[in-house]
């Protein structure tokens, strides 16, 4: 009978642990969850405050509403000489929205950030070895402004996309459409690393016989540099097949997808 309890005891501590561990899992969901709404509603709070500053920057003639829509704009496109004072603009925004955090919200921040997953990487971290409270506010710091910038990105192409109709979309609408969605999916590559993705899909092309002449000084440079490139070598006007220009760039779900379709011998014309 004491090796039926034992079993019994055993058997019961098993589901106990398989019960913990599930609820374990829901729980992180939960906190991930949360944490995933408080950085948007950070990055909002960023958007919301830049674009009630009216004082544009690049000046009155620009044809922008608002502070916002300057960064944005200049983001997605060439950078003129305003553009370093604009970007100090948002950087002291997303420092200011944070200021006021407490250090108890900045550490459960800075856990989910790509900071500390390169800090603990580095470190091989044991689970009680100490953060450093000014490293957690700088990596809650750096998560916030990628998620503005990719936010700002994100409204540019809401506003090449969305407002303009096919029968508008002319020969170089098309290509600046290419170039910006190039640039975003760089810059949404899984790996986070823009240029490392950038130098394999140029490696494709010599592989093809295709030289880019390209420049990685942003991943906005070599996007437009690759369609610049490939205008001469295809003919964009048929790649779309007749499909809606915006519905087909949204299509693609990654830029080795986008550069393949651009690639695509069925496109190139003889020679």
């Amino acid at each position: 009978m004491s090796v039926d309890r034992g079993c019994a005891s055993l058997g019961a501590s098993d589901r106990l642990a398989a019960t913990m561990s599930s609820l374990n899992k829901d729980r992180e969901i939960v906190v991930e969850s949360l944490i995933e709404e408080r950085f948007t509603a950070l990055a909002g709070e960023v958007k919301r405050r830049l674009e009630s500053i009216k004082d544009k920057v690049s000046g009155d003639d620009s044809g922008l509403d608002n502070l916002w829509d300057e960064f944005s704009e200049q983001l997605a496109g060439q950078h003129s000489i305003f553009f370093g004072l604009q970007a100090q603009f948002v950087w002291d925004a997303c420092e200011d929205v944070i200021s006021d955090m407490g250090a108890f919200e900045v550490a459960i921040l800075g856990t989910y950030s790509d900071g500390y997953l390169d800090w603990w990487t580095r470190n091989d971290v044991e689970p009680s070895m100490p953060m450093n409270s000014l490293e957690s506010r700088q990596w809650v710091l750096d998560e916030l402004h990628k998620r503005v910038v990719e936010e700002a990105l994100k409204h540019r192409e809401d506003i090449l996309f969305h407002d303009q109709t096919e029968e508008t979309f002319s020969r170089d609408q098309m290509l600046a459409a290419i170039k910006q969605r190039m640039q975003q999916l760089l810059m949404e590559d899984e790996a986070n690393d823009w240029q490392a993705t950038a130098r394999w899909l140029d490696s494709l092309a010599i592989e093809k016989g295709v030289d880019l002449y390209v420049h990685y000084d942003s991943a906005w440079r070599w996007s437009s540099d690759f369609v610049d490139t490939m205008q001469h070598r295809v003919d964009f006007e048929t790649l779309a097949n007749g499909e809606s220009v915006p519905d087909c760039l949204a299509s693609f779900e990654t830029a080795e997808e986008l550069f393949y379709w651009i690639l695509s011998p069925l496109h190139v014309p003889d020679r």
